[in-house]
């Protein structure tokens, strides 16, 4: 089957999946916008590791027990969970993340320091692409934006997972038929789970096998990793309430002064200036750590020009 023709398909179904669990949503939760539909996410996860049935076979176990905490941190979306059962789960997340690299990788070492790093990682990671989630097609334009990198790069880990990336953007071509009406449809934590528990694997697959170039995917990350990380030590600062809702992020500003989803450029113009940049300099780039250098200095530019100079000073 051709991947035009199988991400058509999928789209078409995907189409079906969303209209119906929006309706369901809406039937027993008419006061809530409807969230949590990144579920979706977890199966395709399934059925592409069951096609590849060699590396199924491999982690079946830490497979069954990441679908579990899956299901149970899709009920946050539906019921708000405590945050420390949240954090809970997450936690689990991490070890059963590192149990996994340090089974399929003779580089990686079960230990308290390698734990450390990985709750680090995947903490952030999902907290902060799950404040990402609530603008049309914000946080839906960071992952597209990271699929494109590995199709258009033709990386390894998307030539040996073709099938996982076609589905992939079959649901985000329907997703977004929904998520660009205000207050429609959201991802919701499961989806930021799923992302993150992807972006973290990915990223523990590049530092090993010191594949710098691989790091471009890293861009729109890191975006909203300065934005998020820049928000929050200004909450502290102001000594607010943590897990009380803001408005301080950079989209938010965006899309209260110029409306018509303009917070979406950003990403896109950073995303584009790191790609020529890149190319022109990776070649000179000996080591994984140079080429995250530069990323990361390249969009911390970025993001402070668009704070300081499209946004009065007043606003931030």
């Amino acid at each position: 089957m051709s991947n035009i023709l199988l991400i058509s398909i999928f789209t078409f179904f995907s189409l079906i999946f969303l209209r119906l669990y929006i309706f369901i949503w809406n039937i027993y939760f008419k006061d809530k916008i409807p969230t949590g539909s990144g579920i979706i996410l977890l199966f395709i996860y399934s059925y592409s590791l069951i096609y590849n049935f060699n590396l199924f076979e491999q982690i079946s176990l830490y497979y069954y027990i990441f679908f579990v905490l899956s299901c149970v941190y899709f009920l946050d979306d539906i019921y708000s969970l405590d945050y420390k059962i949240r954090i809970f789960l997450i936690l689990l997340i991490s070890v059963l993340l590192l149990l996994l690299l340090s089974s399929i990788s003779s580089k990686v070492e079960f230990n308290l320091l390698n734990l450390v790093i990985v709750i680090l990682i995947f903490f952030l990671a999902v907290n902060y692409l799950n404040f990402q989630d609530g603008a049309d097609l914000n946080l839906l334009t960071i992952s597209f934006s990271i699929v494109l990198i590995f199709i258009f790069f033709n990386y390894p880990f998307y030539t040996n997972n073709s099938i996982f990336f076609n589905l992939l953007i079959g649901f985000f071509i329907s997703f977004s038929f929904f998520n660009y009406k205000p207050k429609n449809l959201y991802l919701g934590d499961t989806g930021a789970l799923l992302l993150a528990t992807l972006i973290c694997l990915y990223i523990s697959y590049s530092i090993l096998e010191n594949q710098k170039e691989n790091l471009l995917f890293l861009s729109p990350l890191l975006f909203i990793f300065i934005d998020c990380s820049y928000v929050l030590i200004v909450r502290i600062y102001k000594k607010e309430n943590l897990l009380s809702r803001n408005f301080l992020h950079l989209y938010q500003k965006y899309e209260i002064k110029f409306k018509n989803k303009f917070y979406l450029i950003p990403y896109l113009i950073n995303y584009i200036f790191i790609f020529f940049v890149t190319q022109l300099f990776f070649i000179d780039i000996i080591t994984i750590y140079h080429a995250l250098v530069l990323i990361i200095s390249i969009t911390f530019i970025s993001y402070f020009t668009f704070s300081f100079y499209l946004i009065k000073k007043n606003e931030l």
